[in-house]
């Protein structure tokens, strides 16, 4: 299953559209798909996509524990979810040249991830089509406790967050 969430605050048509357009045109509707659409819906209707507005936090954990590959706006939370249960994560960060966000703050933080092994980056569909197939076959052997400095990044960003 490949879990969605483009978060509650603003809606993200273009990630939706991409997530649609891959599951029709790539993966001929075979995965299973859940998007938190955060208040927006698309009308084309496939069998394969649940479109939920809105989850509750236990929702959220539940399909993102069972998901294989997580997509996500840039969103830090969601990053740092991802990073946290060492799940591949597809990120599509918000643009503001298409007025999808005040700026692009959402590239930097996605860019600033990039080279983690479960982090796979997209600004187009191209690349979203290209990093859903990573993020698919990404496989992570690491034991938790061989990576400290994933646990101070971890602690340092939420530490920061906490701050907002």
């Amino acid at each position: 299953m490949i879990f969605c969430s483009v978060g509650t605050q603003l809606p993200f048509s273009r990630l939706v559209d991409y997530l649609y357009r891959w599951s029709e045109f790539v993966n001929k509707q075979q995965k299973r798909i859940v998007i938190q659409s955060g208040g927006e819906v698309n009308s084309k209707k496939l069998d394969n996509i649940l479109v939920r507005m809105f989850v509750s936090e236990e929702e959220f954990s539940k399909y993102i524990d069972e998901c294989s590959v997580f997509i996500s706006h840039a969103g830090m939370g969601n990053i740092i979810r991802a990073i946290e249960l060492n799940k591949p994560i597809v990120i599509v960060p918000r643009l503001g040249s298409l007025n999808e966000h005040r700026n692009d703050h959402q590239t930097d933080s996605a860019n600033r991830f990039s080279s983690l092994s479960n982090v796979f980056v997209a600004n187009d569909f191209d690349s979203f089509c290209k990093a859903i197939e990573l993020a698919s076959g990404y496989c992570d052997n690491r034991s938790k406790t061989a990576y400290p400095e994933r646990d101070k990044l971890i602690k340092y960003l939420n530490s920061q967050i906490s701050l907002l």
